[in-house]
């Protein structure tokens, strides 16, 4: 029985790990790709919104408030982009509205996303409320190829947030 115990040690030791695995806790490798995703948002723009535009201002050159977005992405090399879509799911989908980046280098990053051009080509006044979905990624996208506006290279890293969007004037 010892004999058979042993050897089954001996097989199995064989073929178990070689390397053990890295136990550093700083170890910033995320491996092959790693998702960005928002991960705080400032208050004045918290989901599901509604985010607020008034248009008449924005046409008298009053911008509104930027939504400031903290991303984290494990690939600390990777540039985050940020694309902002309004009712994307239409018939006819359009390309982002506004877009805003951050740079390579550390876990989080925080970005200031202005929110100027949402109510571009809406009929005001509205009488609905909007989807906008920030598409956030590690890799810019292409405005060919499909999904229309929204194509991106194999093995992009790809994360959706939400709000509704209201256009007064």
């Amino acid at each position: 029985m010892f004999s058979l115990l042993l050897s089954m040690y001996w097989v199995g030791g064989l073929y178990g790990c070689v390397f053990p695995p890295p136990l550093e806790r700083d170890s910033r490798d995320a491996g092959v790709n790693s998702i960005p995703v928002i991960v705080s948002i400032d208050s004045e723009h918290q989901p599901p919104g509604p985010l607020v535009i008034d248009t008449t201002l924005v046409e008298m050159g009053e911008i509104p408030a930027p939504i400031t977005l903290t991303v984290r992405d494990l690939d600390l090399t990777d540039q985050v982009h940020v694309y902002f879509y309004v009712d994307y799911d239409n018939p006819n989908p359009t390309p982002p509205r506004n877009e805003c980046r951050g740079p390579a280098g550390q876990l989080d990053r925080v970005l200031s996303c202005e929110i100027d051009r949402l109510c571009q080509d809406v009929e005001i006044p509205s009488n609905r409320d909007y989807l906008v979905e920030a598409m956030v990624v590690d890799r810019m996208p292409s405005l060919t190829g499909e999904p229309l506006f929204r194509s991106v290279p194999e093995g992009t890293g790809v994360s959706f947030q939400s709000w509704l969007l209201r256009c007064e004037g």
